[in-house]
């Protein structure tokens, strides 16, 4: 009787051991979902993020023949408008430019460049139409 109950234990252990890995790969894919952080935090940490991250901002200026374009943070914007106080993150970006003061949502990864820092968007969603 012992026999057949350390024998159960020991197949409910392993039982829940296997399942614990099977979490954790579960988890580990979850790691692949792009991190949002704000033009702020990018702009002053970007040298220590990496992977797909997920940039929410306002527009500050866009140029489709140069395929940049220029975020603010949204709640700087909020505070100064699009004045000179105002941190920015320029964004390479080959389809369709988003308006000026136009609220989006970016996808992409930090190139260094020997000018600084850029993001290469992926994707680019418009929250809210420019006010022009």
């Amino acid at each position: 009787m012992m026999r057949r109950l350390l024998g159960f234990i020991f197949l409910l252990l392993g039982t829940l051991v296997a399942g614990c890995g099977k979490q954790q790969s579960q988890t580990d894919n979850h790691s692949q979902i792009p991190t949002t952080v704000t033009v702020d935090r990018l702009v002053k940490e970007g040298e220590h993020l990496g992977g797909q991250l997920t940039v929410n901002g306002v527009v500050r200026s866009a140029s489709p023949s140069d395929g940049i374009l220029t975020l603010v943070d949204t709640e700087e914007y909020e505070t100064c408008g699009l004045s000179d106080c105002s941190l920015f993150l320029p964004v390479r970006w080959k389809g369709n430019m988003p308006g000026v003061e136009s609220k989006v949502s970016i996808t992409g990864s930090i190139d260094k460049t020997p000018d600084g820092l850029v993001f290469v968007a992926s994707s680019v969603t418009t929250a809210t139409p420019s006010k022009n």
